[in-house]
Protein backbone atom coordinates (compact mmCIF):
# COMPACT_ATOMS: atom_id res chain seq x y z
CA UNK A 1 0.00 0.00 0.00
CA UNK A 2 1.28 3.62 -1.18
CA UNK A 3 -0.23 6.98 0.03
CA UNK A 4 -0.48 9.80 -2.65
CA UNK A 5 -1.16 13.68 -1.11
CA UNK A 6 -3.38 15.87 -3.29
CA UNK A 7 -3.81 19.32 -3.06
CA UNK A 8 -7.02 20.76 -4.63
CA UNK A 9 -8.43 24.60 -4.73
CA UNK A 10 -12.20 24.78 -3.96
CA UNK A 11 -14.30 26.59 -5.99
CA UNK A 12 -16.60 28.30 -3.64
CA UNK A 13 -13.63 29.56 -1.04
CA UNK A 14 -10.69 29.45 -3.35
CA UNK A 15 -8.56 27.65 -0.50
CA UNK A 16 -6.21 24.75 -0.93
CA UNK A 17 -7.35 21.48 0.96
CA UNK A 18 -4.90 18.51 1.41
CA UNK A 19 -6.18 15.19 0.87
CA UNK A 20 -4.20 11.55 1.29
CA UNK A 21 -5.30 8.46 -0.98
CA UNK A 22 -4.40 4.96 -0.04
CA UNK A 23 -3.61 2.63 -2.82
CA UNK A 24 -2.20 -0.57 -3.72
CA UNK A 25 1.37 -0.19 -4.37
CA UNK A 26 0.88 -3.09 -7.06
CA UNK A 27 3.55 -5.36 -5.50
CA UNK A 28 2.57 -8.36 -6.22
CA UNK A 29 1.14 -7.64 -9.74
CA UNK A 30 -1.78 -6.02 -11.55
CA UNK A 31 -4.31 -5.04 -8.72
CA UNK A 32 -8.09 -3.58 -9.20
CA UNK A 33 -8.65 -2.55 -5.39
CA UNK A 34 -9.57 1.02 -4.99
CA UNK A 35 -8.25 3.88 -3.64
CA UNK A 36 -9.22 4.53 -0.25
CA UNK A 37 -9.34 7.91 1.65
CA UNK A 38 -6.79 8.85 4.89
CA UNK A 39 -10.39 9.07 7.17
CA UNK A 40 -11.57 5.44 5.79
CA UNK A 41 -7.90 4.09 5.95
CA UNK A 42 -7.61 5.10 9.93
CA UNK A 43 -11.31 4.01 10.98
CA UNK A 44 -10.01 0.67 9.41
CA UNK A 45 -7.12 0.67 11.20
CA UNK A 46 -8.63 1.56 14.43
CA UNK A 47 -11.40 -1.02 14.17
CA UNK A 48 -8.76 -3.43 14.01
CA UNK A 49 -6.79 -2.40 16.92
CA UNK A 50 -10.18 -2.54 18.85
CA UNK A 51 -10.60 -6.10 17.25
CA UNK A 52 -7.58 -7.06 18.96
CA UNK A 53 -7.36 -5.88 22.37
CA UNK A 54 -8.21 -8.42 24.65
CA UNK A 55 -10.83 -8.67 27.67
CA UNK A 56 -10.56 -6.82 30.51
CA UNK A 57 -10.85 -10.83 32.30
CA UNK A 58 -8.20 -12.13 29.66
CA UNK A 59 -5.98 -9.13 30.85
CA UNK A 60 -6.20 -9.65 34.35
CA UNK A 61 -5.66 -13.66 34.21
CA UNK A 62 -2.32 -13.17 32.31
CA UNK A 63 -1.21 -10.79 35.08
CA UNK A 64 -2.34 -13.03 37.60
CA UNK A 65 -0.38 -16.47 36.12
CA UNK A 66 2.38 -14.05 35.22
CA UNK A 67 3.20 -13.35 39.04
CA UNK A 68 2.08 -17.14 40.05
CA UNK A 69 4.68 -17.75 37.39
CA UNK A 70 7.27 -15.29 39.01
CA UNK A 71 6.81 -16.83 42.09
CA UNK A 72 7.20 -20.41 41.35
CA UNK A 73 10.61 -19.43 39.32
CA UNK A 74 11.74 -17.45 42.48
CA UNK A 75 10.95 -20.47 45.06
CA UNK A 76 12.98 -22.66 42.45
CA UNK A 77 15.95 -20.71 42.08
CA UNK A 78 16.18 -20.27 45.89
CA UNK A 79 16.12 -24.45 46.20
CA UNK A 80 18.40 -24.62 43.57
CA UNK A 81 20.94 -21.68 44.41
CA UNK A 82 20.74 -23.53 48.31
CA UNK A 83 21.52 -26.64 46.15
CA UNK A 84 24.18 -25.26 44.67
CA UNK A 85 25.84 -23.80 47.35
CA UNK A 86 25.92 -26.83 49.46
CA UNK A 87 27.94 -28.61 46.64
CA UNK A 88 30.04 -25.67 46.72
CA UNK A 89 30.73 -26.18 50.11
CA UNK A 90 31.46 -29.58 49.82
CA UNK A 91 33.79 -29.44 46.71
CA UNK A 92 35.83 -26.89 48.99
CA UNK A 93 36.24 -29.56 51.69
CA UNK A 94 37.38 -31.80 48.98
CA UNK A 95 39.89 -30.21 47.74
CA UNK A 96 41.26 -29.36 51.29
CA UNK A 97 40.88 -33.20 52.39
CA UNK A 98 42.70 -34.16 48.73
CA UNK A 99 45.49 -31.33 49.44
CA UNK A 100 46.38 -32.15 53.02
CA UNK A 101 46.37 -36.10 51.71
CA UNK A 102 49.02 -35.10 49.25
CA UNK A 103 50.86 -32.59 51.43
CA UNK A 104 51.00 -36.07 54.32
CA UNK A 105 52.15 -38.07 51.20
CA UNK A 106 49.45 -39.91 51.11
CA UNK A 107 48.24 -39.52 46.83
CA UNK A 108 50.71 -39.90 44.44
CA UNK A 109 50.90 -36.36 42.47
CA UNK A 110 49.16 -37.58 39.12
CA UNK A 111 46.15 -38.45 41.41
CA UNK A 112 46.11 -35.26 42.93
CA UNK A 113 46.62 -33.37 39.46
CA UNK A 114 43.81 -35.22 38.36
CA UNK A 115 41.48 -34.78 41.12
CA UNK A 116 42.48 -31.01 41.60
CA UNK A 117 41.57 -30.51 38.07
CA UNK A 118 38.52 -32.08 38.43
CA UNK A 119 37.64 -30.45 41.84
CA UNK A 120 38.32 -26.74 40.05
CA UNK A 121 36.93 -27.38 36.76
CA UNK A 122 33.46 -28.58 38.66
CA UNK A 123 34.00 -25.94 41.47
CA UNK A 124 34.08 -23.19 38.17
CA UNK A 125 30.30 -24.47 36.88
CA UNK A 126 29.03 -24.66 40.05
CA UNK A 127 30.04 -21.34 40.55
CA UNK A 128 29.04 -20.01 37.63
CA UNK A 129 25.55 -21.50 37.90
CA UNK A 130 25.39 -19.61 41.08
CA UNK A 131 26.05 -16.70 39.28
CA UNK A 132 23.55 -16.75 36.36
CA UNK A 133 20.90 -17.96 38.80
CA UNK A 134 21.57 -14.87 41.28
CA UNK A 135 21.02 -12.19 38.51
CA UNK A 136 17.01 -11.75 39.24
CA UNK A 137 14.94 -9.98 36.62
CA UNK A 138 12.03 -8.90 38.49
CA UNK A 139 12.00 -5.92 36.17
CA UNK A 140 10.78 -8.34 33.35
CA UNK A 141 7.35 -8.58 35.39
CA UNK A 142 6.78 -4.78 34.73
CA UNK A 143 7.05 -4.85 31.44
CA UNK A 144 5.23 -7.15 30.69
CA UNK A 145 2.13 -5.98 32.74
CA UNK A 146 3.30 -2.64 31.11
CA UNK A 147 2.90 -4.39 27.35
CA UNK A 148 -0.44 -5.88 28.43
CA UNK A 149 -1.52 -2.53 29.24
CA UNK A 150 -0.61 -1.01 26.41
CA UNK A 151 -2.66 -3.88 24.12
CA UNK A 152 -5.69 -3.37 25.84
CA UNK A 153 -5.62 0.38 24.72
CA UNK A 154 -3.92 0.21 21.30
CA UNK A 155 -7.29 1.46 19.56
CA UNK A 156 -7.70 4.08 21.72
CA UNK A 157 -3.71 5.60 21.68
CA UNK A 158 -4.47 5.02 18.07
CA UNK A 159 -7.03 7.20 17.71
CA UNK A 160 -6.10 10.26 20.44
CA UNK A 161 -3.00 10.23 18.51
CA UNK A 162 -0.66 12.41 16.09
CA UNK A 163 -0.15 11.32 12.86
CA UNK A 164 3.87 10.19 13.65
CA UNK A 165 2.38 8.42 16.71
CA UNK A 166 -0.44 6.70 14.51
CA UNK A 167 2.26 5.62 12.57
CA UNK A 168 4.48 4.20 15.21
CA UNK A 169 1.84 2.28 16.73
CA UNK A 170 0.96 1.05 13.20
CA UNK A 171 4.64 -0.36 12.59
CA UNK A 172 4.48 -1.70 16.63
CA UNK A 173 1.40 -3.88 15.41
CA UNK A 174 2.87 -5.14 12.34
CA UNK A 175 6.28 -5.00 13.06
CA UNK A 176 6.26 -9.01 12.63
CA UNK A 177 3.68 -9.53 10.07
CA UNK A 178 4.65 -10.99 6.28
Amino acid sequence: MTAEEHTKVLRRSGQQARYVCYHCSKAKGPCRQRAITEAVLERQLAAGLAAMEPEPDTVEGLRRALRESFEHEQEYRGTTLEALRRRQDELEKRKDVLIERYLDDCIPEEGYQRKYQAYREELFSVDTEIQRLSEVREQYVEEIELLLKLGSRLASLYENSDPSRKRAVVKLVASNLR
